[in-house]
């Protein structure tokens, strides 16, 4: 395959850029539902919730890099409160 001229690196871009908006939607949508099981559950199931939500907050910590990486791409526009899992991932010995 040849390089990708002007207009085609543009429209891949805009695509690359769409597809991420789609993704961090996603991510917002499954950050709320996983606080809200988080918040309704209790013992190791908290635990585990907990653990879950730890992991969707580093995922989309990686997708706001990618993101930050991407030419042209501007500001994603959505706003989530993502300071309950500002802590450092440890993980536990099972």
């Amino acid at each position: 395959m040849g390089a990708l001229g002007g207009k085609e690196m543009e429209a891949e871009d805009r695509e690359r850029i769409e597809i991420l908006d789609e993704i961090y939607m996603l991510f917002v949508v499954v950050q709320q539902l996983g606080q809200k099981l988080e918040s309704k559950s209790h013992g190791y199931l908290y635990h585990h919730a907990h653990e879950f939500n730890e992991a969707l907050h580093r995922a989309r910590r990686r997708l706001d890099l990618i993101r930050a990486e991407t030419p042209d791409s501007g500001p994603v526009g959505l706003d989530f409160d993502d300071t309950t899992y500002d802590t450092p991932f440890r993980p536990r010995a099972f």
